[in-house]
């Protein structure tokens, strides 16, 4: 979000998606302006980072690649903070240091190869796919496997399933802000 849209759109939608999936409004929120201090110099498309280097005359893609390297320790355990601000305390880590390190690496490697080597418009978005992808992906690998100590008991998993479910609808729901702003900035956007 930060990277389409910026100006507090990471932590608004986001926070009412992660809110309308039955999260804490209050921890949804602190999750989201925490996490989002990292993507902020590569948010709106690059905007931040182009200001910086058209008024300072610094070449783009040398600032960029030095604003990735900067972030990079930061972005790496931003998906940590997450889950246990979220998660309300580092017990919420138990079972999803996994799944939280694959949402890490695959957000951080696509995220500074392409502030490296393209500059600073697509970082956060290219990152952030990558991400998404390989999160699912993770999920249904680390939540499907019945020898790994962090996955739960079958019978737990299915009456968890079955009493906290969310319907497509409930995900269309949580998922429309997104979606909204995805559309708006493919529709007026010059990218």
């Amino acid at each position: 979000m930060e990277g389409m849209a910026g100006f507090g759109t990471a932590v608004a939608i986001p926070a009412s998606m992660l809110a309308g999936i039955g999260l804490d409004p209050f921890s949804a929120v602190i999750g989201c302006l925490v996490v989002n201090s990292t993507p902020t110099a590569f948010g709106s498309v690059g905007v931040p980072t182009v200001t910086l280097a058209s008024v300072t005359g610094v070449d783009l893609l040398s600032l960029s690649g030095n604003v990735a390297v900067i972030q990079s320790v930061l972005t790496f355990i931003s998906p940590f903070l997450m889950v246990c601000i979220c998660g309300r305390g580092i017990k919420a880590l138990k079972g999803m240091i996994p799944t939280t390190l694959v949402a890490s690496l695959s957000f951080l490697i696509p995220w500074f190869a392409a502030a490296k080597l393209l500059g600073p418009e697509l970082p956060d978005i290219i990152g952030s796919i990558c991400s998404m992808v390989c999160v699912i992906i993770a999920a249904r690998i680390f939540n499907n496997n019945p020898d790994c100590n962090y996955s739960i008991d079958v019978d737990e998993q299915q009456d968890a399933n079955s009493n906290n479910a969310l319907t497509a609808q409930e995900g269309v729901k949580a998922w429309s802000p997104f979606i909204l702003i995805f559309l708006l900035l493919m529709l007026t956007s010059t990218l």
